[in-house]
């Protein structure tokens, strides 16, 4: 269930007009995450029709990324 509620959480936002113009113009780029405590196991979805797998490890861009 916490799976399905991701991907769905994601296909909200991607409806907002001001999230879709940023994607379309590349400024955004939206991440679902399912992190299971029991076993430590991320999962990610990145794309409209990705199912969720395992993350392998972060992307540059999150282990470059500075304090906000």
């Amino acid at each position: 269930m916490v799976r399905e509620n991701v991907i769905a959480q994601l296909a909200n936002l991607k409806s907002h007009p001001s999230v879709r113009l940023a994607l379309e113009q590349g400024r955004l780029a939206l991440h679902g995450w399912v992190y299971d405590i029991e076993s430590g196991s991320i999962e990610r979805a990145r794309r409209r029709h990705e199912p969720l797998r395992p993350a392998r490890r972060p992307s540059p861009r999150l282990r470059n990324a500075g304090p906000a």
